[in-house]
């Protein structure tokens, strides 16, 4: 019963190739639209650490001032730290592994060639960092923890820097010049370029490209070195000195994310009640003025709550369907148009016995099969579309947002899911186009076209 319909749907097409490649042109447009300016937005969603939701988790504490809450984040937590804080609360030996991040960006040149100096973003940081993250070296290894609380000039940096400033050998042991300062090379990272890299959530509103080096975060101490990232204070009407960087070591500010893995539910209990004591203990110097609330919110948690950071990709997505609407209307008029100009032959056919029920399956399978054959031509549509914006993404500077450049390259990298989705679109559409032109046809009166024939 299925067989015999659809022999008789493709023997229709064959009958207008021109219509019937129209059609599937225009619905295939309309799915590759849709499924090119759905792509970014699905990968910029995608938590690739989703495998580790129960163990890891950002800390956020109200140290905000007594007369005003908090209002930068839906849980009206700040998502950042003090630096006195940071280090107070790295103190605990209770998780896993803990690491601090703060962002910092300069020039960096390999001393041994006569070359252009690089400007790179990267990330101060812990030892722990680079597991908790699943960060793959692919030469050396993170510095020791030695080096997170006394000073070393220790640097790890990025394949893509490795490959610009030593050819992409192994540059472990040797030494570059960051800001007129020597640094040693421990460890060479591949940069992530498939997602964004979901701990930055904490220090910017919008997702960003990966880091280029990492500074162990006792730089910060032993250089007056001012962070690359945005500083909130509460009110604090407390005098800190006149100079301009010790002040940021004692004072309020918040500008440090800290995040912490644990091995299981009781470790991760024990923690939360170190932090209520180290809360109340501050309180003691005037510190947390609001009432005690903290939380510990892991990667997945956060991407929810802070749905605002992909409100812009939302306009492309409602683009893309606009354009998929559009497209499927035509798709439907056109459809409708072959299926009235065959109305004669479904005549003769109810005249010889066919049912309503036979007529409408008939011409279903005609619009699902143009619709598989759009799907199939909007796969090859999306990856062309998806390889032109790569190609002109690779060849523009990177903004100010980080959200479109060279860096997010792989935000516009087709998975199977894409490819899939884009078919099933394809078959959904013209499913639904499918049912009123069909619907029109199998109403036809046998005995009108019996006397035409």
């Amino acid at each position: 019963m299925f067989w015999y319909p659809l022999q008789l749907a493709l023997r229709s097409i064959r009958k207008a190739p021109i219509l019937s490649s129209v059609m599937v042109f225009v619905l295939a447009t309309g799915v590759a639209i849709t499924t090119i300016s759905y792509t970014h937005y699905y990968h910029l969603k995608k938590n690739p650490l989703a495998h580790k939701d129960e163990n890891l988790f950002l800390l956020q504490t109200d140290s905000w001032d007594a007369k005003h809450q908090y209002e930068n984040t839906p849980n009206k937590l700040p998502p950042l730290h003090s630096y006195r804080d940071s280090m107070g609360l790295l103190a605990s030996n209770i998780p896993l592994r803990k690491t601090a991040i703060t962002n910092w960006g300069g020039s960096i040149h390999n001393p041994d060639l006569q070359q252009k100096a690089l400007f790179v973003r990267g990330h101060i940081t812990t030892h722990d960092f680079f597991s908790m993250f699943e960060h793959e070296f692919i030469y050396g290894a993170p510095w020791n923890a030695t080096a997170d609380d006394h000073f070393q000039n220790v640097i790890v940096i990025s394949d893509d820097v490795n490959q610009q400033l030593f050819g992409g050998k192994n540059s472990v042991g040797k030494s570059v010049v960051y800001e007129s300062a020597h640094y040693q090379i421990v460890g060479v990272v591949k940069k992530k370029l498939r997602t964004n890299p979901t701990y930055e959530i904490a220090l910017y509103r919008w997702p960003q490209p990966d880091a280029q080096f990492y500074f162990p975060i006792s730089i910060l101490k032993a250089t007056e070195l001012g962070a690359w990232i945005r500083y909130e204070c509460p009110e604090d009407t407390r005098d800190y000195g006149s100079h301009w960087y010790q002040p940021r070591l004692i004072n309020s500010c918040t500008w440090i994310s800290l995040w912490f893995e644990f091995a299981d539910d009781p470790q991760k209990t024990q923690f939360e009640e170190f932090v209520r004591s180290y809360i109340q203990e501050q309180k003691k110097s005037g510190n947390y003025p609001r009432p005690l609330r903290f939380a510990l919110t892991s990667i997945g948690d956060y991407m929810h709550l802070n749905q605002a950071a992909y409100d812009e990709d939302n306009t492309t997505i409602y683009l893309g369907a606009f354009t998929l609407l559009v497209c499927t209307l035509n798709f439907v008029a056109l459809l409708l148009a072959k299926f009235m100009r065959a109305l004669p032959e479904s005549g003769v056919r109810r005249a010889l016995g066919a049912n309503r029920q036979a007529i409408f399956m008939q011409h279903l399978l005609e619009s699902t099969t143009l619709g598989a054959a759009a799907g199939a031509l909007g796969v090859v549509m999306t990856i062309a579309g998806l390889w032109y914006v790569k190609l002109a993404w690779k060849s523009a500077p990177p903004p100010a947002n980080g959200l479109l450049g060279p860096d997010n390259v792989a935000l516009m990298e087709p998975d199977l899911t894409i490819l899939a989705s884009c078919i099933a679109t394809a078959l959904l559409a013209s499913l639904c186009a499918g049912l009123y032109p069909a619907w029109q046809a199998c109403r036809v009166a046998a005995a009108n076209y019996l006397k035409i024939q």
